[in-house]
């Protein structure tokens, strides 16, 4: 007998005797049940309890990851745009992640940030491409610029008395419109900090290839396997003019990095030269051998440049997205040529970085 037309007291008898069988049967019978795939049930479990039991280490090295990073990690910035009010985001992926976005996003009042990122009026206004290799250098890029975008934010007026009286005198919804509009400042700022604006920016670098005949006098425990300092080279002059008459003349040439940015000086235990007896003749100048690393951007649209008033001549523009169509005719601007000169009508929407 079917039974959906069995009574009431018949179904529920059939109900105590289904789960009196379930229970009967033996526990190893049921987790041999077959899970999608062909994989029994216990052996499934077993593959995930090894999963958890790994660390994170483990699974970063894996899929090839550096502190939870890819490898790639660093080397480009995504500038995204919105396209009505002009909110500015920095990314690392072409794709924003909604989280890491809203953390940008200041309240500037009821109805002036978006309740949603809408992929309609999301889009990329610029990429940055630092290159292989200078991953480092991309993080502290992308550090300077959402510290100058916070500060744009705040201060506001802090340097210009008419932009803050202007500001003022408006409705708290349109000074929210205005605040939100970042993307000539943007610009700037992205301008600023590629060109080495900031207090311990890694933009700047140090030239082995001019400094492959130099030779430096040292004998400390200063030097270490650390970025080069300003407090390094002051006790390298001081041990180098003690030192200078008593050691042997041990001509040691600077290591010929090439593109590194740091020096093994642990490897080389102890480092003369012949230097003179003044000062100045032994001293050792490191921050005229610096120079900004080579960068390249890609602007969707090419009067978004303009809003900058100077570029360095480190960064190459080309016009157009990777993957994208770009115009044959002015596809790389070089400074200084007929192409680069500005407007009028858009030189005047410059806005200035702050200071670092």
């Amino acid at each position: 007998m079917n039974c959906l037309h069995a009574p009431p007291a018949c179904r529920l008898a059939l109900v105590g005797l289904s789960r009196l069988s379930l229970r009967q049967v033996p526990q190893s019978r049921r987790l041999a049940t077959v899970v999608g795939g062909g994989v029994p049930a216990e052996e499934a479990k077993q593959q995930q309890a090894e999963e958890r039991e790994k660390t994170r280490a483990e699974r970063d090295a894996e899929e090839g990851r550096v502190h939870g990073h890819l490898p790639e990690h660093g080397q480009k910035i995504w500038v995204h745009n919105h396209t009505y009010d002009g909110h500015i985001l920095y990314s690392f992926t072409k794709v924003m992640d909604t989280n890491k976005a809203y953390r940008q996003m200041p309240y500037t009042g009821k109805k002036n940030v978006p309740a949603k990122l809408r992929k309609d009026y999301w889009r990329p206004l610029a990429l940055i491409d630092f290159g292989d290799g200078l991953n480092d250098v991309g993080r502290s890029v992308f550090q300077k610029l959402r510290e100058f975008k916070k500060r744009h934010e705040l201060e506001w007026g802090r340097d210009d008395p008419e932009v803050e009286k202007r500001l003022l005198h408006m409705s708290k919804h349109k000074r929210g419109k205005e605040l939100n509009n970042q993307r000539p400042n943007a610009v700037a700022d992205v301008a600023a900090v590629l060109g080495g604006v900031g207090k311990g920016s890694k933009m700047w670098m140090v030239d082995w290839e001019d400094l492959k005949d130099k030779k430096v006098t040292v004998e400390s425990p200063a030097w270490s396997k650390t970025p080069i300092g300003s407090a390094q080279l002051a006790e390298a002059d001081k041990t180098g003019e003690k030192n200078a008459r008593r050691l042997e003349a041990l001509r040691v040439p600077v290591m010929q990095a090439g593109e590194r940015k740091f020096v093994d000086w642990q490897a080389l235990s102890r480092l003369t030269v012949d230097v003179k007896d003044s000062k100045e003749e032994s001293s050792f100048d490191l921050e005229s051998f610096k120079k900004l690393h080579k960068t390249k951007i890609y602007w969707a649209r090419e009067e978004y440049l303009r809003y900058a008033k100077d570029w360095t001549d480190n960064v190459e523009h080309i016009i157009g997205l990777p993957g994208g169509k770009r115009k044959p005719e002015a596809a790389v601007i070089k400074k200084g040529s007929e192409q680069w000169q500005l407007p009028v009508e858009q030189e005047t929407n410059a806005a200035p970085s702050p200071s670092p």
